[in-house]
C-alpha cells in the first residue's frame, strides 16, 4: 500500500451520483484495503472508542471532516485525511471531526477525551507544525519564514507547494531552486517570486510538461514591468511569437479560459494587429461580460 490516489474513491468518468463515488460514504472498503485490521469490528472500538456502527467510528467522518471553504463557497471534506488535532483548533481554531456530531457540549469538551484516547497524537501529527507555519505566513507574524523554508524540503508537494506560494511575496528569498522541482505544483507556486526579479529563468518553462505550468509561465511573463506594463516583453519579438505559440496550444485545450483570450489580445496589440487584438478582447468579453476596464480599452481601440 502507498498514497491514496483520487480514483480509488472518485470514478474519473462519472457515476452520476454527488463526488462521483465509487462506493457509498459508508463503505470503508477504500481505507481497509490498507488499514485491514480495522475489518474487525472489534478493532474498530479499540481504536475509535465508539461502537463499530456508529457516526464516530466513521473513517471519513474523523479522519476527513467536513470544513468551510474561504470565500463563502460552502464545505466539503477534508481531503488532507489526516490525523484529528486538538492542538489546532484550539491555538488555530481548525474544525475537528467530534463537533460534527457533539454540536451541544460545551467548549473544548472534546480536548481531555482525545488527549485520554490518543495520548500520542499531537506528538506525531504533522499537521501541527504545518498549520503554524502556513497560519503564521499568513497573519504576517515575525519569524514565519523559518517554518516555510523548512516546508521546502518536506517529501509531500502540497507542503512545498504552500510554503513556496507563501514565501513568494519575500523579496529576499531565492525560489529559483523551485522552478526545477519534480512536482508541477511547486514549480507553479514560484513563478510569480521569480518572475519579479528573473523573469529570463522562466522562459525554458514555455516548454514544460504541464500546461498548468505553461500558462502560469506565460502569464507572468506578459505581466512582468520594468517602468509600465508588458514591458520585458516589449522588446523581445521572439518571446512574443514563442508567447504566441503557447497560448495558442492553450486556447486548443481550454478554449473557455477567457484569460488566455485577453492575453493574446495583448500581444496583437503589441504587434500592432489592432484589429484582431479586438478580435481577442471581445472573445474574452463574451466569457468574461464583467470586465469594465477592458470594455473601455475595447471602445478606445475601435475609434482607432
Amino acid at each position: 500500500c502507498g498514497p491514496i490516489a483520487c480514483t480509488q474513491c472518485h470514478d474519473p468518468h462519472g457515476r452520476g451520483i454527488p463526488g462521483d463515488l465509487i462506493r457509498p460514504l459508508d463503505d470503508h472498503w477504500t481505507c481497509t484495503q490498507c488499514h485491514d485490521k480495522y475489518k474487525d469490528a472489534a478493532a474498530v472500538e479499540a481504536h475509535t472508542h465508539h461502537k463499530a456502527d456508529s457516526p464516530g467510528s466513521s473513517c471519513f467522518g474523523c479522519h476527513m471532516p467536513r470544513m468551510i471553504i474561504e470565500g463563502g463557497h460552502g464545505r466539503i471534506f477534508d481531503h488532507t485525511v489526516s490525523i484529528p488535532s486538538m492542538v489546532n483548533s484550539k491555538r488555530r481554531g481548525l474544525p475537528n471531526a467530534c463537533r460534527d456530531c457533539h454540536l451541544a457540549e460545551p467548549p473544548e469538551w472534546e480536548y481531555e477525551k482525545f488527549a485520554e484516547w490518543y495520548p500520542e497524537a499531537e506528538k506525531r501529527n504533522h499537521r501541527v507544525p504545518l498549520a503554524a507555519a502556513i497560519g503564521d505566513a499568513r497573519l504576517g507574524k515575525a519569524g514565519a519564514k523559518t517554518g516555510l523554508l523548512e516546508l521546502l524540503e518536506d517529501p509531500n508537494p502540497i507542503y512545498r507547494a504552500g510554503a513556496t506560494w507563501s514565501l513568494s511575496r519575500h523579496a529576499d528569498i531565492d525560489l529559483r531552486p523551485q522552478l526545477e522541482d519534480p512536482h508541477p505544483l511547486v514549480r507553479r507556486a514560484a513563478i510569480k517570486g521569480v518572475a519579479a526579479s528573473h523573469p529570463d529563468l522562466l522562459i525554458p518553462l514555455l516548454d514544460d510538461d504541464s500546461p498548468v505550468i505553461r500558462n502560469a509561465v506565460a502569464d507572468a511573463l506578459m505581466m512582468t514591468r520594468i517602468s509600465r506594463p508588458y514591458d520585458y516583453i516589449r522588446g523581445h519579438p521572439e518571446l512574443r511569437r514563442k508567447l504566441r505559440t503557447v497560448l495558442d496550444g492553450l486556447v486548443e485545450l481550454r478554449p473557455d479560459r477567457y484569460r488566455l483570450h485577453y492575453l493574446i489580445g495583448i500581444l496583437e496589440e503589441l504587434d500592432g494587429n489592432y484589429e484582431m487584438a479586438l478580435v481577442w478582447y471581445r472573445r474574452n468579453l463574451r466569457f468574461n461580460p464583467w470586465d469594465e476596464r477592458l470594455k473601455a480599452h475595447v471602445a478606445t481601440l475601435e475609434k482607432r
